[in-house]
C-alpha cells in the first residue's frame, strides 16, 4: 500500500516570483459548516493586508473558473465541505493547476470533492472521522520546510484532530504528524496532519488544523499559513538538499554493488540471469533496498 513520504524530497526547477499578488479564498459549503470560516476569513484578510495582497473571498463556484484563476496565484480552499464544483469548476482548477498555480487546504478541504478522484489526489487525503476537540502534541518533522521553519520540534495545540482515510497518497511529503499517546481517537500510527507536495504543475500545500476560532488567533498556525500561501506562490521556496551524488556506473560497478547490495565478482548470483560483470549489464536484480 502506498503511504506519504516520511522525508525532504528533491524539488522540481521553479523560479521564484518577487511578490505574490493575487489571493483567491474559497469558503463554500455543502455539507458541514464549519463556525470558524469567518474567524479564518479574518486572519487572512490581516494577512493580506500586511502583506500587500489582493484577496477576494467567494462562495460561489462559478468564480473558479479559468477567467479569474488565471489572475490568481494562489487558491485557499478554507474550510469547504463537500461536492461545490460543477464540471466547469474542475477544469479550470485542473487547468490552473496545470498552470503553475499555488494551492493551500484549510483543515475540512479534505471533507471536500471526495468522490473525485483527481481532486483526493491533489488534496493528499480524504476526512475518516474525528475524536472530540482536545489538545494534542504535534511533531514536527521537517524545520527546514518555510512553513514549518518556525516551530519547535513539537508543538502542543488545541484543535480537531482528522483521521484519514488511508492511504494518505504517496506524492505527499508529510512536514508534521500526531504524537497519538497525547491524545485519544487517533486511529492512524503514523498520522500526518501537515503536508506539502508538487502536484501536475502547481504546489499544494495542506494542514489538518483550523476547526476553532482560536486556531485563526495562535501566532504559530498563522505563521504557518502566511508561509505556506506563499510557499504555494512560489514566493518561498524549500532549501536544496545538500547530497553527495555517486556514479553508480562506475567501471568496476563498486558504487552498484554498493547500492544493490550484490557482490560483481565473478560469480554467479541467484537473481541474476547471467554473471554480474563490469561490461555484463544486469538482466534481473532483485530489488534489495
Amino acid at each position: 500500500m502506498p503511504s506519504c513520504v516520511y522525508a525532504l524530497s528533491a524539488a522540481p526547477a521553479s523560479v521564484l516570483i518577487l511578490r505574490l499578488s493575487h489571493i483567491l479564498v474559497f469558503t463554500k459549503t455543502n455539507g458541514w459548516r464549519h463556525s470558524s470560516i469567518p474567524a479564518g476569513i479574518e486572519c487572512i484578510k490581516k494577512m493580506g493586508k500586511n502583506e500587500g495582497w489582493d484577496i477576494k473571498f467567494t462562495e460561489d463556484s462559478l468564480d473558479i473558473n479559468d477567467s479569474l484563476l488565471a489572475k490568481t496565484d494562489v487558491l485557499v480552499f478554507l474550510n469547504t465541505t463537500g461536492t461545490i464544483l460543477g464540471k466547469k469548476g474542475r477544469s479550470a482548477l485542473q487547468n490552473f493547476m496545470a498552470n503553475g498555480g499555488g494551492f493551500v487546504g484549510i483543515h475540512s478541504a479534505t471533507d471536500t470533492e471526495s468522490d473525485w478522484l483527481w481532486y483526493t489526489n491533489l488534496i493528499g487525503g480524504v476526512f475518516k472521522n474525528h475524536p472530540q476537540q482536545q489538545e494534542a502534541t504535534v511533531q514536527i518533522l521537517d524545520q527546514s520546510f518555510p512553513a514549518t521553519s518556525h516551530f519547535g520540534k513539537t508543538w502542543k495545540h488545541f484543535d480537531e484532530w482528522y483521521n484519514f482515510r488511508e492511504p494518505i497518497r504517496s506524492n505527499c511529503i508529510v512536514l508534521a504528524t500526531l504524537d497519538e499517546n497525547s491524545y485519544t481517537g487517533g486511529e492512524m500510527n503514523n498520522h500526518p496532519i501537515l503536508w506539502y507536495q508538487y502536484y501536475e504543475g502547481g504546489r499544494v500545500f495542506y494542514t489538518g488544523m483550523g476547526h476553532t476560532d482560536e486556531t485563526y488567533q495562535n501566532e504559530y498556525f498563522t505563521k504557518m499559513i502566511n508561509k505556506g500561501i506563499k510557499w504555494a506562490g512560489k514566493k518561498l521556496d524549500t532549501k536544496p538538499l545538500n547530497r553527495d551524488w555517486k556514479n553508480l556506473m562506475d567501471d568496476k560497478l563498486t558504487n552498484f554493488d554498493t547500492y544493490t547490495g550484490v557482490s560483481n565478482l565473478k560469480k554467479k548470483n541467484k537473481n541474476t540471469t547471467r554473471d554480474i560483470q563490469s561490461n555484463n549489464f544486469v538482466d534481473k536484480v532483485s530489488r534489495v533496498c
